[in-house]
């Protein structure tokens, strides 16, 4: 079954480079961007790296600002959740937004 468009309120059958435009437009739309809950450590670390060292080590100098525990958590932690706590006062203490640090879990999860 073919696509139709209106012109001049009248259906019109698009022809397939239409159709085929429309398709891939609704495809985007409706392609949603999802941040991880979870990444892995060194998933992390290795995204912050390849954005900039100097991301990752202003983590590494803001963790070695925080109680032992604090600090063992980022160094032995396997898994990093976003939603974590500990995720939460870095990004806040570092001046990232929301949106950066998503991102950055976003890339994360595709390192291999």
């Amino acid at each position: 079954m073919a696509l139709t468009r209106i012109v001049n309120g009248v259906p019109v059958e698009m022809t397939p480079q239409e159709e085929a435009a429309e398709i891939a437009d609704r495809a985007t739309r409706a392609a949603v961007v999802r941040t991880p809950d979870v990444i892995k450590n060194w998933q992390f670390r290795a995204q912050l790296r390849r954005m900039n060292p100097v991301h990752l080590a202003n983590l590494k100098a803001f963790i070695l600002t925080q109680s032992e525990e604090v600090q063992d958590w980022w160094q032995y932690e396997l898994i990093i959740p976003r939603s974590h706590a500990n995720v939460e006062a870095a990004r806040v203490a570092l001046g990232y937004s929301q949106a950066q640090v998503n991102a950055t879990f976003r890339n994360a999860a595709l390192i291999t």
